[in-house]
């Protein structure tokens, strides 16, 4: 488990300067979203159909799809890449994956699990460390579209959360690397019309680290990533 984390943190760091230089150079977030989306879908599926555990999902494990495509994926990706057209990659780094400020008090809450006081220390650690690596004093709370940025951030870290808690109360009958396709597709379909209704006349961009970005982080960063926190 300890090394999944550190391999999905390592592409998801790197995921967030490579997606702002891509919105930099004219790509519309919202459609980098979508994009992002469909391309992991369709390496995930690839990569399962190549060790040959491409599966079908059963009822058991629709839950878990749709708590993952729906909340930890599109709503994620949809937050997220806007939020780092004002913010920047370091920040949005950061406070786009404090899923630890909401998953405690939540796995108190919802999942009724008993917290060491440990715990608790690690938690209370971990966001002074977030305070401290974001520097909210050094923000321009006058400016509105930082104030939304900063705000979207947090709700991507919460929606990720809630995919967690969901995925804790109805564990899938298949592995989450095989339900991932099926997770990006939910994303994809979702993710698709939502862009093009949010910004009809966007793009991926004409510059190639647009595209060098988009499938780099479709095809590996991501679908590792989710795979590793999942």
């Amino acid at each position: 488990g300890l090394l999944a984390l550190a391999i999905s943190t390592l592409f998801f760091a790197g995921a967030w300067p490579l997606t702002k230089q891509a919105i930099a150079a004219g790509t519309t977030p919202s459609w980098f979203g979508a994009g992002r989306a469909g391309l992991s879908c369709a390496g995930t599926a690839l990569l399962l159909a190549v060790l040959g555990r491409f599966r079908v999902p059963g009822r058991a494990d629709v839950p878990a799809i749709l708590a993952v495509g729906v909340l930890q994926v599109a709503g994620y990706f949809a937050l997220a890449h806007e939020a780092v057209a004002w913010v920047s990659a370091g920040r949005t780094a950061i406070l786009a994956n404090t899923t630890t400020v909401w998953i405690v008090p939540l796995s108190l809450l919802v999942l009724h699990e008993a917290i060491p006081v440990r715990r608790w220390l690690a938690a209370g650690l971990g966001l002074a460390g977030i305070a401290v690596l974001a520097s909210p004093w050094s923000i321009d709370w006058r400016s509105g579209p930082v104030v939304v940025g900063h705000l979207f951030l947090l709700g991507a870290a919460l929606s990720w959360s809630l995919a967690i808690v969901v995925t804790r109360l109805a564990p899938p009958r298949l592995s989450m690397l095989q339900l991932l396709p099926w997770c990006f597709l939910v994303a994809a379909g979702l993710l698709g019309p939502l862009a093009w209704l949010h910004a009809p006349d966007g793009s991926f961009g004409t510059e190639p680290i647009s595209w060098i970005a988009l499938t780099f982080i479709g095809f590996i960063a991501g679908p590792v990533g989710t795979w590793g926190i999942m």
